[in-house]
């Protein structure tokens, strides 16, 4: 009787403590909720407010950040900030697209950005594209995602992001994993960045 009693407890604070938030449009709104009207903005504020490890699913289709940034790290606006450990799970590479701009080198801002060293974040069956950040300092580096915090990428296409290019390339805080390297009116591509002795995983 004790262990059922304790299966029981352990049960439900596992539900209290994770929840699973489905995105119901694409269109990038902030209202403050997420219920039957949920875009993935307020999917990730919903999370981010929550305790535990939560999981957003995000159907089939193209999600573009068209709120205009202010680089605040809250994610009322600009890129996707994710400040609590989650996980999103979308339907593909082919068929679920997150990015910052139809169009590669016209955005404001990156796709994500997972803040805290504590934070586990997974990211699985989508497309980050077309991300653009627009300053030389290190807390702009990464054009599609920037990691501070622990970062798994599963079955992820990271493509068409940017950065602009900083005099020194090396450094001791962060450093930039980049694919197809090239200069373009000193921009090049920056598909994701993470602080140095953070975890990083691309499954």
């Amino acid at each position: 009787m004790k262990k059922s009693i304790c299966l029981i407890i352990l049960s439900f604070a596992i539900g209290v403590n994770a929840a699973t938030l489905t995105v119901t449009k694409t269109a990038d709104t902030a209202d403050g909720t997420c219920g039957a009207d949920c875009s993935l903005r307020e999917a990730i504020t919903a999370a981010n407010n929550l305790a535990g490890a939560d999981t957003i699913i995000l159907p089939a289709g193209t999600y573009t950040t068209t709120i205009a940034t202010t680089n605040e790290n809250a994610n009322a606006n600009g890129d996707l900030d994710i400040n609590t450990s989650l996980t999103i799970i979308g339907a593909g590479e082919a068929s679920t697209f997150v990015e910052a701009n139809a169009s590669p080198g016209a955005a404001f801002d990156r796709v994500f950005h997972v803040l805290g060293v504590s934070t586990n974040a997974v990211i699985e069956g989508v497309t980050v594209r077309n991300g653009r950040t627009l300053a030389t300092a290190p807390q702009f580096r990464g054009g599609g995602i920037r990691s501070e915090g622990n970062l798994t990428l599963r079955k992820v296409t990271v493509s068409g992001n940017h950065r602009k290019c900083y005099r020194h390339r090396s450094s001791s805080t962060a450093r930039d994993r980049n694919r197809d390297a090239r200069r373009r009116n000193c921009e090049y591509q920056s598909e994701y960045s993470f602080i140095a002795g953070q975890g990083y995983r691309d499954e």
